[in-house]
C-alpha cells in the first residue's frame, strides 16, 4: 500500500483544501484490494472517499508542473 501522511492538509490541483482522515480498504470488492482515501473538504465540510490511485495520480497544476492531484499544504 502506498503510504501517504493522513491528519494533515492537502492542496487539490484545482484549488481548495481538504483534511485527509485514513486510508481504507475498499471492500465492496475485497479480492481487488483497492485502497481509498478518505478526506475533508475544508470548504464545505463534506466527507469524501477517492480512490487512492486517483489520489496520488500526476496532474498538470496551474503553473504547468505535473505533481500529484493532491500535496500537502504548505
Amino acid at each position: 500500500m502506498e503510504n501517504i501522511p493522513t491528519n494533515c492538509i492537502y492542496e487539490h490541483h484545482k484549488g481548495g483544501k481538504y483534511y485527509v482522515l485514513s486510508v481504507a480498504q475498499e471492500t465492496t470488492n475485497a479480492r481487488l484490494g483497492a485502497k481509498v482515501v478518505i478526506y475533508v473538504s475544508l470548504t464545505y465540510g463534506i466527507l469524501k472517499v477517492r480512490d487512492l490511485s486517483e489520489f496520488i495520480e500526476l496532474v498538470e497544476w496551474p503553473d504547468g508542473e505535473r505533481r500529484p492531484r493532491f500535496k500537502p499544504a504548505e
